[in-house]
């Protein structure tokens, strides 16, 4: 049987479109979250549920980001591993989230200046029984220190390390969701990542030069319809939900792959590219930006359309400002959010 002409490296070369596809998702589920089309009656409630899939986004950005990683040459050492890590994330989280904490702890909340300094730093999410609103910063940054002990672990252990923590965490994780304690359940929301992260480790590592034959296209396109039966049904309990959420994500980015390599219309590409390169902006400004309007509960004041075209236009020209800027400061670096 003949094979596509899709490569695991073909399938990063489309990142930054995949990139652009799950900012918007993320962004449509966080706007369905806390605006919504149930009004609409069954059609607004169709809606509503397919843009709740969008949450899915957030774990296609961790296997994107470890596939990369894995990718990559590590040759020039760890450290220049870390310092461009830290060039490429923390320039964008620290314009956006300095002046948000000051409104957030300041202006809203009336906090100390320590718990300022902790929230800034994303130390708060570790601690505080509250959802930190940058958590995804939070578990990245943890994420990136561990990553060179965790290829060493993958390479020595032959996968079988990696292949443990995977299932480790999809067997911690619904007992957290579960737990009475809130810490606990704010822990789960990025303990249930971790899959995501491990399996683009798993897949860079093994499959470096694999191509998709047709037989994994299949198989792919089944999990994407036996996920959407799933959720349709309501056939699985809330603990789990996340993991087909996720799993309906990842198998659609590899659909995405074929899809991209197929199209010739430049103009879409190059949108979804547009919005992919400035992903971290995007979803770190938008969340900033729900969190002050919930606190002040303008939903009501206008239909939810509205609310979707507001958010996602001044989150997108805030997010061209502060990557552009970033840009002219770090002249050589072509992206700030990818692997």
């Amino acid at each position: 049987m003949k094979k596509t002409n899709i490569k695991w490296k073909n399938y990063l070369n489309h990142r930054n479109e995949i990139f652009g596809i799950s900012a918007l998702a993320i962004m449509l589920y966080h706007i369905n979250k806390y605006v919504g089309f149930n009004y609409l009656g069954p059609i607004g409630h169709a809606i509503t549920r397919v843009f709740a899939l969008g949450n899915a986004g957030v774990d296609v950005f961790l296997f994107l980001s470890a596939l990369g990683l894995t990718f990559s040459n590590m040759g020039n050492g760890i450290m220049n591993f870390y310092v461009r890590r830290a060039r490429r994330i923390l320039p964008v989280y620290f314009l956006i989230s300095i002046p948000y904490f000051i409104v957030y702890d300041f202006v809203i909340y009336k906090q100390s200046l320590w718990l300022y300094f902790l929230d800034v730093f994303t130390i708060s999410f570790w601690f505080k029984n509250e959802l930190y609103p940058f958590w995804y910063m939070s578990f990245i940054v943890v994420a990136y220190l561990l990553f060179p002990l965790l290829i060493k672990m993958d390479k020595y252990t032959k996968h079988i390390s990696t292949i443990i923590i995977l299932f480790a965490a999809l067997a911690v994780a619904p007992y957290m969701h579960s737990s009475n304690d809130n810490i606990l359940i704010f822990f789960e929301i990025a303990i249930s990542r971790i899959p995501a992260f491990m399996l683009g480790i798993l897949c860079g590592s093994i499959e470096k030069e694999k191509e998709f034959s047709v037989w994994e296209i299949i198989i792919i396109t089944s999990v994407v319809v036996i996920s959407l039966v799933a959720i349709a049904s309501n056939f699985i309990i809330a603990a789990t939900y996340r993991y087909v959420v996720a799993a309906l994500g990842l198998a659609s980015s590899f659909l995405l792959a074929v899809i991209l390599s197929k199209m010739k219309n430049v103009y879409i590409t190059n949108v979804l590219k547009f919005y992919g390169e400035m992903s971290l902006e995007i979803y770190l400004v938008h969340v900033g930006l729900f969190q002050i309007l919930k606190f002040y509960n303008v939903w009501s004041s206008m239909p939810a359309i509205i609310w979707y075209v507001v958010i996602i236009g001044v989150s997108t020209v805030i997010s061209m400002f502060i990557h552009k800027r970033l840009q002219k400061c770090f002249s050589s670096t072509k992206t700030l959010f990818s692997a």
